[in-house]
């Protein structure tokens, strides 16, 4: 039988790093890759005459864009969670 391997650099240290991204680098790339995927798909819908998948590819691309922009501008605490930023364009917000 053979032993179990045991896992050791040669000075001591760890043999990989420690990951320093964390999860919103995931999400941020995830939502751009998703804006951009759906983008080509809506340009491609357009140069081929479907309405459709034009219509479906704009709003996922503005969507995962928006999701994005929220998701930086909570993390950057300039906005509090669960504000609504319509609210201060809309006819009817106290702030106006």
């Amino acid at each position: 039988m053979v032993p179990p391997a045991d896992f050791r650099s040669y000075y001591g240290r760890p043999i990989l790093k420690r990951p320093v991204w964390t999860h919103e680098i995931a999400a941020y790339l995830f939502t751009g890759g998703l804006a951009a995927g759906s983008s080509l798909l809506a340009a491609g819908g357009d140069l081929t005459g479907r309405p459709g998948l034009r219509r479906a590819g704009r709003a996922t691309a503005m969507a995962a864009l928006l999701v994005d922009f929220l998701r930086h501008e909570v993390a950057a605490g300039r906005m509090p969670p669960g504000s609504c930023p319509s609210r201060a364009a809309s006819a009817t917000s106290p702030t106006r």
